[in-house]
C-alpha cells in the first residue's frame, strides 16, 4: 500500500510547481535511517537540560544515559512516533531528519514545504505504516534474540564450567 502526497515547490521564476511522490512502507534503508535519526535526538535530549522533560515523554522513564538502540523496545518507537509533534517544537532540525528517513523525501524538500502539508506526508507515513503490527514484530523479534541469547550464555557458561573441572 501507498499514499500520494504532492510536494510543492517554487522554480526559478516565483512560479509554484508540483510534484507527486509515494509513500510506502519502510524499508531496510529507511528504519536503518530512521534509527539513526532517533539516536540523534536522544543525543541532542541528553546534552540539553531543558530538553530532558522532553526525553521523559518521548522515552517514558528510560534514564537518557542508559538507553541503548540495540534493546529498542516497543514503547520507545511507539513513543517517538507520538510525540512528533513535540520534536517539531523543541527538536526541529531532528524533527525533519526523522521525517526524511521514515518518508523517504530529502530533508531539503520537506523544509521548503508549506507546514500544514508536512503534516499530511507525516499523517500518510502514519497510514502506509502498520505501526501497531511493526511494533508488535519488533517485540517479538527482540523477546527471541533475548531467550536465544540467554540460552547461548547458560550454554557457554555450563561448558565452561565442565571444561574448568
Amino acid at each position: 500500500m501507498s499514499v500520494t502526497v504532492t510536494l510543492k515547490f517554487r522554480d526559478n521564476d516565483g512560479n509554484v510547481k508540483s510534484d507527486k511522490r509515494e509513500i510506502t512502507a519502510l524499508t531496510g534503508n529507511s528504519f536503518i535511517n530512521m534509527m539513526s535519526a532517533i539516536n540523534g535526538i536522544m543525543g541532542a535530549m541528553s546534552k540539553n537540560e531543558s530538553l530532558k522533560g522532553l526525553f521523559k515523554e518521548i522515552f517514558g522513564d528510560e534514564d537518557v544515559k542508559e538507553v541503548d538502540l540495540a534493546k529498542l523496545n516497543s514503547r520507545i518507537l511507539l513513543n517517538a512516533v507520538n510525540s512528533f509533534e513535540s520534536l517539531f517544537v523543541s527538536l526541529p532540525e531532528h524533527a525533519f531528519i526523522l521525517l526524511s528517513a521514515i518518508s523517504q523525501i530529502n530533508v531539503d524538500e520537506l523544509k521548503s514545504q508549506e507546514f500544514l502539508d508536512l503534516l499530511d506526508i507525516y499523517d500518510a507515513v502514519i497510514e502506509v505504516n502498520d505501526t501497531e503490527k511493526i511494533i508488535s514484530r519488533v517485540k517479538k523479534s527482540l523477546a527471541l534474540t533475548r531467550a536465544k541469547t540467554k540460552f547461548l550464555n547458560l550454554a557457554r557458561t555450563a561448558a565452561e564450567k565442565m571444561t574448568g573441572q
